[in-house]
This record gives structure tokens, C-alpha cells and sequence, in this order.
């Protein structure tokens, strides 16, 4: 997905490379931009197994959406309003550990501290499709 929230395809993309087989798996976006939330909506949509239950604009919401929804997933953008998705990532993870959290920004210098949070990966924004659903699947 590129820094406009619009999916970018490249040549590893395509569905061969894509590691699509796997079981139903609930998720919660969390994105301040609304066509970052747009754009992984709709490539979530695309995959029958992924179920978009919810989507959040800050941190905060996240914590309170993860504490009712009860998603398998969150994807999450790092930085945001009212809260930041590191802190929002320690919070969920010291509450609910076995969720999966996948933290997306724009930014590699924020790799170490997504992984001091507790997030399970790290990707830039405007990394392939294929990347992204890597980490989805794993």
C-alpha cells in the first residue's frame, strides 16, 4: 500500500507468491488516514478468509475495539492522534497477548521500538501486497 492508501502491485504480487491459505481470521484496521483504512479494507476483502470487523482512527479507539470485538488481527499504523499504535500495542499486549499485531508507518527508523512494543511485524507503507499478506499469514 503506498503513503496515499491506494494498494500498490508489483511484480511479486501476484497470486502465486501470495501465502493465501490459511484459516478465518478476524481483523481490526487502525489508521488516522481514512484511505490507508479504505485501501486495506479493500485487500482484505479481496481474501474470502479475512473478515474486516472493525476499524479504529487512533490508539485508543483500538484498545477499545480490541476489547470488545475480540479480532485474531490488528494492523495498525504507528503514528496517530490521542494515542500512538506503540503505545497502543503495549497496552494491547499486556492485556491480551496472543493477539497478532502488525504495525505499518512510513518511517524504518521506528522498527526497534514497534518490536519493543510487542508488535509481531513491522512493515513500511508502500510495501508490496505480497509482504503485507506475508505477514497476515505467518
Amino acid at each position: 500500500m503506498s503513503s496515499n492508501g491506494k494498494i500498490t502491485k508489483s511484480a511479486e504480487d501476484d497470486e502465486a507468491s501470495c501465502p493465501c491459505e490459511f484459516s478465518e481470521m478476524n481483523v481490526l484496521i487502525v489508521d488516522d488516514d481514512r484511505a490507508s483504512r479504505e485501501g486495506l479494507r479493500e485487500l482484505f476483502e479481496l481474501r474470502p478468509n479475512i473478515t474486516v470487523i472493525g476499524e479504529a482512527i487512533n490508539g485508543e479507539e483500538a484498545v477499545n475495539l480490541v476489547n470488545a470485538l475480540h479480532p485474531d488481527l490488528v494492523v495498525m499504523d504507528v503514528q496517530m492522534p490521542k494515542m500512538d499504535g506503540l503505545e497502543a500495542t503495549r497496552q494491547i499486549k499486556q492485556r491480551t497477548p496472543d493477539i497478532r499485531i502488525i504495525l505499518l508507518t512510513m518511517y524504518r527508523e521506528y522498527r526497534a521500538a514497534a518490536l519493543r512494543s510487542g508488535a509481531d511485524a513491522f512493515l513500511i507503507k508502500g510495501d508490496g501486497i505480497a509482504q503485507l499478506l506475508a505477514a497476515v499469514t505467518s
